[in-house]
């Protein structure tokens, strides 16, 4: 039963038109970033007063392998990918009340708490999906320029072991996002609901408050480190160790310090990012547990 209902379910995801206009998007976003990137390298060369250090700097953005890191943190940045996995989330809880499924799959014999658990999970999947998606264009794009710029493509510079786990870390970032949109999307039964609320704190009441706490800091600060926007960054961090080379140190020296001292340790935060999507998915569980689905 569980098998044919993931099944189902991953064969419902790919033949959704949004998925792949989301990828399509995500592909454009991630070429004209790197593109304008190297156009804009391109012209800093030509510039007899660009000074080395500013080079470097965009170099850093450029080559292999300290661009692979940059690579996934764009790819994890819940302004971007994450508005992406929102919206999907959205869209799969919340047009399956418009289209009545749902009381199908319970009629069938489906146990209430696995239907959002599977929903879930797939949307997980459909995560990790656009995170790979925003690796491959961003790293074949980088590789390109790299060996434009250098003339080599020293793979053997970048931890493969190290970039799986990455990208595995990456996706994990975003899943208190969609695990929210989840969550919405159950209680009020609606796409639009789940999207539109799910981006408000987001892009909106998170940022807004994480911005504002970090500037005026005591309480306010203290309570942002345990937001799960802060606790991406203390994850995301540790994906400079992909690169083998002492430039994979980037993030270290130039996060602002600030923003660094409030960061948790990363075991400590990816424990409490598991513990926020525990707590949403439960509630949304607990919810269709009790929903009449005729209404």
């Amino acid at each position: 039963m569980l098998k044919s209902i993931f099944a189902i379910e991953i064969t419902k995801l790919v033949k959704r038109k949004l998925l792949w206009v989301e990828l399509a998007i995500l592909a454009i976003l991630m070429m004209g970033i790197y593109i304008l990137l190297y156009i804009v390298y391109l012209g800093m060369a030509n510039l007899p007063e660009t000074s080395q250090e500013s080079m470097e700097a965009m170099k850093t953005f450029l080559l292999w392998p300290g661009a692979l890191p940059i690579v996934l943190t764009l790819g994890g940045n819940n302004q971007t990918t994450g508005l992406l996995s929102v919206v999907l989330i959205g869209a799969l809880v919340g047009q399956e009340y418009t289209w009545r499924t749902l009381s199908l799959w319970v009629s069938h014999g489906v146990a209430r708490p696995l239907v959002p658990a599977v929903k879930y999970i797939i949307s997980c999947l459909a995560t990790l999906l656009i995170i790979v998606v925003a690796l491959l264009i961003g790293g074949l794009l980088t590789a390109f320029m790299t060996y434009q710029i250098t003339g080599e493509l020293a793979l053997s510079q970048v931890d493969a072991l190290q970039l799986v786990v990455s990208v595995l870390r990456t996706t994990a970032t975003l899943l208190p996002y969609t695990a929210l949109a989840l969550m919405i999307g159950v209680v009020t039964r609606s796409t639009v609901a789940a999207i539109a609320g799910s981006l408000i704190y987001s892009m909106i009441i998170e940022s807004l408050f994480t911005q504002l706490a970090i500037l005026f800091g005591g309480l306010p600060a203290q309570i942002a480190r345990y937001l799960p926007g802060m606790l991406s960054q203390s994850l995301l961090n540790l994906n400079q160790h992909i690169a083998r080379t002492p430039s994979s140190t980037l993030y270290d020296e130039t996060m602002d310090a600030l923003v660094s001292s409030l960061l948790l340790e990363p075991n400590l935060a990816a424990i409490i990012i598991a513990l926020y999507v525990l707590i949403l998915v439960g509630i949304a569980i607990w919810q269709f547990r009790r929903q009449d689905l005729t209404a």
